[in-house]
């Protein structure tokens, strides 16, 4: 549908239900939607905040790949 902001306000209620197996899922597309909205800096403050709470999560290559893209 491609409404960026209205999705990072969905994603980020994620957050609100501590112990979700989603969190990783949630920060790494609010970090893509961040990207889509052209807004460099906060997708690699979102992206550095995956990587930092979820080393283990499957989203880490693309994160990591992003980031470099990012830089």
């Amino acid at each position: 549908m491609e409404n960026y902001r209205h999705s990072i306000t969905e994603f980020q209620k994620v957050f609100a239900y501590p112990g979700s197996e989603k969190e990783d899922d949630a920060q790494f597309k609010i970090a893509l939607s961040y990207i889509k909205l052209g807004d460099r800096e906060r997708a690699r403050e979102a992206l550095e905040r995956f990587l930092r709470n979820y080393p283990e999560s499957e989203y880490v290559p693309k994160a990591r790949s992003l980031l470099e893209e990012l830089r």
